[in-house]
């Protein structure tokens, strides 16, 4: 068999297993008996189909996921490779609904921890099952003494059901522009974890998340003495996935080039900012 033949062959038959995994694509009429039916045997519920939206679940697999109301919640039923039933989000938003969020914010400030504003409680999809994840901002470098205290919010995490616990790490403060807040990374703890493996998954994210501010002051100084003014140090954001630019703005005369201050960004390392395994690239702004 010729190779160009062969390569067709192979090709056919990933297409033809990846149909084979993922169902027909259905339509909110296509699928409304099924799903009033689904939620009045099992839940007692009467509702009404809002909407069907096919969604990919893996490489080459999609699913039919059903979004119905009961007139002031919203579920979601998601179908089986054969358009069945096979998982919902009912429990999950019923804990949600019925934990007091108040109690966990008067926890976690003692931790230097908020809540992620407008995400903390929510129903995750993991694999094709629900969970109930509760997520935080640290609000500073993560503190390594406290993990035991964190642990212990992890049990009562668990006993109120929820499923995962989201830690984040967003820009600080002083390299904030316009107050824009940017996500730099995150950690994600299950609630029932044993003490020696939180403490490694903990301890290990900690120790890739680094900023030392006043370095970052020292070397504004150091450009103000070579004439360069206000300047300052600022996040942009991505450039790619695993990049992050961090901009230096300054003023300059027509006396003074650029080329000092580039000279003075390729001396900085890890000692000033790291995320992580992340690429950090800095750039000069002259204005």
């Amino acid at each position: 068999m010729q190779r160009k033949s062969l390569i067709a062959v192979v090709a056919a038959i990933f297409i033809l297993a990846a149909c084979q995994n993922s169902p027909a694509k259905l339509t909110a009429e296509q699928v409304t008996d099924l799903a009033q039916v689904y939620f009045k045997d099992l839940y007692g519920a009467s509702v009404t189909v809002e909407k069907a939206e096919y969604e990919q679940v893996g490489s080459s697999e999609y699913r039919n996921f059903v979004t119905v109301s009961n007139g002031d919640t919203e579920y979601t039923l998601i179908l089986d490779e054969n358009n069945k039933p096979l998982s919902d989000n009912v429990s999950e938003i019923e804990i949600i609904k019925a934990i007091d969020i108040s109690k966990y914010k008067e926890k976690i400030e003692p931790l230097g921890l908020k809540l992620y504003a407008h995400k903390e409680l929510e129903p995750i999809l993991s694999g094709l099952q629900y969970q109930v994840w509760f997520s935080v901002v640290s609000e500073d470098r993560p503190d390594k003494d406290k993990a035991g205290k964190i642990y212990s919010l992890l049990s009562e995490l668990k006993n109120d059901g929820i499923d995962r616990f989201v830690l984040n790490i967003n820009s600080p403060g002083f390299l904030l522009f316009n107050e824009y807040d940017l996500w730099l990374a995150g950690a994600v703890f299950d609630t029932d974890i044993d003490i020696a493996r939180f403490e490694e998954q903990y301890y290990g994210f900690v120790d890739g998340i680094y900023w030392n501010e006043q370095k970052f002051n020292d070397k504004i100084l150091e450009l103000a003495q070579m004439g360069y003014k206000n300047a300052f140090f600022y996040i942009s954001g991505w450039v790619d996935g695993k990049t992050i630019e961090i901009v230096l703005y300054c003023e300059s005369d027509t006396s003074l080039s650029d080329e000092p201050a580039i000279a003075e960004l390729e001396k900085m390392d890890d000692s000033y900012f790291k995320i992580g395994e992340n690429e950090v690239k800095y750039t000069l702004q002259l204005s």
